[in-house]
C-alpha cells in the first residue's frame, strides 16, 4: 500500500539497491540541509521540488523525468554533491519512447 503524503510537505527519501522509499515528515528547513548535504528528499507538488531546489543555489536547477517507470521525476541543484529534490508518482513523466 503506498504511503500516504500531504502536498506542501516534504519527507526523506531512500534509495537502497532494489526499490525507491518515501521515508518519514521532515521541515522545509531540514529538506534543505539534507538536499545541500547529498541526501535525496521527496514532496508530492512539482512546484514545492522546484522551489526547494532553487532555495539551495543561486543557480536553476536541473529538471530530470523519471530514467524508468517506477522511478521519480526530480529537481536537483547545480551545487557539488548535492542531492535530488524528487516529485510527483513513480513514472511521471517517463517515455517510453
Amino acid at each position: 500500500m503506498p504511503k500516504h503524503v500531504r502536498d506542501g510537505a516534504f519527507y526523506e527519501f531512500n534509495r537502497p539497491a532494489s526499490h525507491y522509499e518515501v521515508g518519514r515528515e521532515i521541515s522545509e528547513k531540514v529538506a534543505q540541509l539534507d538536499v545541500r548535504f547529498g541526501r535525496d528528499v521527496y514532496t508530492p507538488r512539482r512546484s514545492d521540488a522546484k522551489s526547494l531546489a532553487k532555495n539551495i543555489s543561486p543557480f536553476p536547477p536541473i529538471w530530470h523525468p523519471a530514467h524508468k517507470s517506477l522511478y521519480f521525476s526530480h529537481y536537483y541543484p547545480i551545487l557539488a554533491k548535492s542531492g535530488h529534490v524528487f516529485y510527483g508518482g513513480r513514472g511521471q513523466n517517463f517515455d517510453t519512447a
